[in-house]
């Protein structure tokens, strides 16, 4: 009689994994609903931490990437009402989506945050701009600070994300 050990079971990592998507996807609703200090300048908005579900996202997969954005689309909708900062969220998806591409290739993390923080800035940029703010206070206050905002939840999430690998989280 063979006796199965957790990592033959059929289909575990897949659920694992599907778990962690719809944790880090609530996360990205909750997150802008939380009653924590936000600033909020339209077509800027900077909330603290919520960027980690997103980045976190990443280490998951492209489809968990796109859940999260997805996520933190809904919950700045709910949360503060506001299509512009609601779609700055759903892009999200480009930043994260190449980001994951680039760690499943293994580049160094470095890279990965310089690259990840650049486009994420574009990506938010474009939005607002889109949405008819000012050209050059767009670039300045949701380009530049957006960029500050992703290198500060990006190091929150570089320890977050070893903590839940050491206890074989993620």
């Amino acid at each position: 009689m063979k006796i199965q050990t957790r990592s033959n079971v059929k289909g575990e990592s897949n659920i694992r994994s599907m778990a962690i998507a719809a944790m880090l996807t609530a996360l990205s609703i909750v997150i802008p609903l939380l009653p924590i200090p936000k600033i909020v300048i339209e077509p800027f908005s900077a909330t603290p931490a919520s960027h980690l579900p997103a980045i976190l996202s990443m280490f998951m997969g492209p489809y968990v990437c796109v859940a999260t954005s997805i996520g933190a689309a809904l919950g700045f909708f709910l949360g503060l009402g506001s299509a512009v900062i609601a779609m700055r969220a759903f892009s999200h998806i480009i930043f994260t989506i190449l980001g994951c591409l680039m760690i499943k290739k293994k580049i160094n993390i470095f890279v990965v945050w310089a690259v990840t923080m650049v486009l994420h800035g574009l990506a938010e940029a474009i939005v607002a701009t889109v949405y008819g703010s000012a050209f050059s206070a767009v670039w300045l206050s949701v380009g530049v600070f957006t960029m500050i905002h992703h290198t500060i939840d990006f190091a929150i999430s570089m320890v977050v994300y070893k903590a839940l690998k050491t206890a074989k989280v993620m």
